[in-house]
């Protein structure tokens, strides 16, 4: 995360940084905006590296010393590389210890990733940052490093390139078209190839859309060095910190990166533009004192939290973070002492020796095998996402398209209808003539869909569209008698921080959500369909398919005295929408069937039965668990004796 700099309004920025970060990790309620530290890391670095490579190039340009890319990269080795490597090492370590066999391939890839600088590929494919199965995953952080560590490679090969009056164009041009590109992606505009979740996936996670915040550093880089006397006023940077500060700790927007990313990339370019000295040192040196510290705070930090968050399977309790980011802080100075400080000696006669080699070939192998600690796993397959007929179902178009993988019969009986708890029933239904028709967190009803800080208003829209398409294709297939409707229903039935998304607009929470959902089963009833509701299944709010196979593992648990979900629990986690949803199929003469009366008693809801893990994560079905509601409700025995 940048190269060294003694400036102390820097390692005060990089200490805000660093804070605002592991606070976010932390306290994800409190601080929930605390992830964009990460892009005052970025406009850091952006300043530093392409100061170091246009002041080098600039020296060459006049006769003196060549731009030595050779001593670049090993300045940048010997920054980045001790501390990264060490992290990894101890973290694989730790995950051996921690990690459920099935969950050895998940890390693997992202261990190989980084070690190849390029995990914010491995993570965009894996998962979207925000979402629970992120705080599962012990090397997300590293993202961040392989997307700087590409701009490294990248930026002085293309200044060298360019001739010295067009150098500050290029900076420009670049963050001007990357920050386009980040805003097109973040609007989702149904023009593009791919999904509007997906388009948000690329803005978060890669280069060339991230590429804008690296170079407006880049720009004030080049600022000072064209005109090293510039003053700017204490009290605007001063604004600018609490500016960062105050956003960092509440945010303004909802969607990232968007224009909190710009509020804060604006303010730290103001910083680092003019000279130091405008901030009193004594009150803020411990604030300094973490910013030296802060790429081994960030790396330390993370693999601490994701495992403590794996071994309880929901967010640890309070005492537990606490205690782990004053360890984190503790191992980061450690660190930052012992191995960061002790590769920064002169390396200017470095040569690759066959120790390097050996070490490199270690890593390696290291990386390749451990996905082959998954290989016995009794229950790698077990709790694979369970998305139904198959992957290609779940669908993230604006549209429902007919695959023929998605229907087990050219004139299906069955149709199931919702998002990925309508998916997970699918294994239940084996031998019916059925066609899935579902999209992930999108609520089958008619017209309107929710908006939240995932899901922005291209992804709402998707919604509508694709819940438009599957009514009027059920309409359109005479073969189709009953349809299985299932979701959460909550994400448009119940105010969680939460909008709507109707007649193309954003608009306040409200009750919409029953009465479209009302409306989409009265015209299945006009169609001649017959509606039947699958209520959604007791949640936990922890993760009770991980929590199972850790108990089978023999792994540490941690906060919990079992894997069943309390009664009371679940009736809490459910937020009223099972009595909603029987009141509204009551209202429209539309039975409703519930798992909780197949899973529950009057103390539990079971999350496995004998050998046989029910439950994937808090509250989705693997695929036994579907055979065996679906089975215990009698389902199965009535539409194949109907459909026959």
């Amino acid at each position: 995360m940048g190269g060294r700099q003694d400036r102390f309004d820097i390692q005060v920025m990089r200490g805000v940084a660093v804070l605002a970060v592991v606070l976010f990790h932390a306290f994800p309620d409190a601080f929930g905006s605390g992830f964009l530290g990460v892009d005052v890391f970025f406009v850091v670095s952006g300043f530093l590296i392409t100061g170091i490579i246009l002041r080098g190039l600039e020296v060459a340009g006049g006769g003196g010393t060549t731009f030595g890319f050779k001593a670049f990269y090993i300045r940048r080795a010997k920054r980045l590389l001790p501390a990264s490597l060490t992290t990894l090492a101890v973290t694989t370590a730790l995950a051996t210890v921690f990690l459920t066999r099935s969950q050895m391939a998940d890390y693997a890839a992202q261990l190989l990733g980084s070690l190849a600088f390029v995990a914010n590929f491995v993570l965009a494919s894996q998962t979207g940052y925000f979402e629970g199965a992120a705080e599962t995953k012990p090397l997300l952080h590293i993202w961040s490093l392989s997307l700087e560590e590409q701009f490294y490679f990248i930026a002085p090969f293309l200044l060298w390139l360019t001739p010295l009056r067009a150098r500050p164009w290029l900076l420009i041009t670049g963050m001007v078209a990357s920050f386009a590109l980040c805003m097109v992606l973040m609007t989702g505009p149904s023009w593009l190839p791919f999904s509007a979740k997906g388009a948000q996936k690329l803005a978060f996670f890669m280069l060339p859309t991230r590429a804008w915040e690296l170079l407006f550093g880049a720009v004030c880089a080049w600022v000072m060095i064209r005109r090293p006397d510039l003053t700017v006023p204490g009290w605007a940077k001063l604004a600018a910190l609490a500016a960062i500060i105050v956003t960092c700790a509440i945010g303004f927007d909802p969607v990232h990166p968007r224009w909190d990313a710009v509020i804060v990339v604006v303010a730290t370019g103001l910083i680092l533009l003019g000279k130091d000295g405008w901030l009193p040192r004594t009150p803020l040196l411990p604030v300094k004192i973490v910013g030296d510290w802060s790429y081994s705070l960030y790396l330390i930090h993370w693999p601490l939290f994701s495992f403590a968050y794996i071994a309880w399977g929901q967010h640890p309790p309070m005492a537990v973070m606490i205690g782990l980011a004053l360890l984190a802080t503790g191992l980061a100075w450690l660190q930052y002492r012992f191995v960061e400080q002790a590769f920064r000696g002169d390396w200017s006669r470095f040569r690759i020796s066959p120790a390097w080699g050996i070490g490199a070939a270690s890593a390696a192998v290291v990386a390749f095998a451990v996905p082959s600690l998954g290989v016995t796993s009794p229950t790698a397959e077990v709790l694979k996402p369970n998305q139904g007929l198959a992957a290609a179902c779940e669908q993230e178009t604006a549209e429902w398209v007919d695959k023929p993988e998605c229907r087990t019969s050219d004139a299906p009986t069955v149709a199931v209808w919702g998002d990925s708890y309508a998916m997970h029933w699918l294994a239940g239904l084996e031998g019916l003539p059925v066609v899935q028709m579902t999209k992930s967190a999108c609520a089958p009803v008619e017209g309107l869909a929710h908006t939240s800080d995932r899901y922005t208003a291209a992804w709402s829209r998707e919604c509508v569209a694709f819940n438009d398409s599957v009514l009027a294709a059920i309409e359109a297939m005479p073969s189709v008698r009953y349809v299985l409707i299932s979701s959460p229903f909550g994400q448009v039935m119940i105010e969680d921080g939460q909008r709507l998304f109707i007649d193309g607009r954003v608009q306040p929470f409200s009750d919409a959500g029953q009465a479209a959902f009302v409306r989409g089963l009265e015209r299945l009833k006009a169609a001649g369909k017959v509606p039947i509701i699958l209520a959604p299944t007791p949640r936990a709010p922890f993760d009770a398919g991980r929590c199972n196979e850790r108990a089978m593992e023999g792994r540490i648990v941690a906060g919990q005295a079992g894997c069943d979900i309390p009664l009371s629990v679940a009736v809490f986690e459910g937020q009223g929408i099972g009595p909603l949803i029987e009141r509204l199929g009551a209202r429209s003469g539309v039975e409703v069937l519930s798992p909780a009366t197949v899973l529950c008693d009057a103390e539990v809801c079971r999350t496995r039965a004998g050998h046989t893990i029910l439950y994937l994560d808090n509250g989705h079905l693997t695929r036994d668990g579907a055979r065996y509601v679906v089975e215990r409700l009698g389902l199965l025995d009535r539409l194949t004796s109907t459909t026959r």
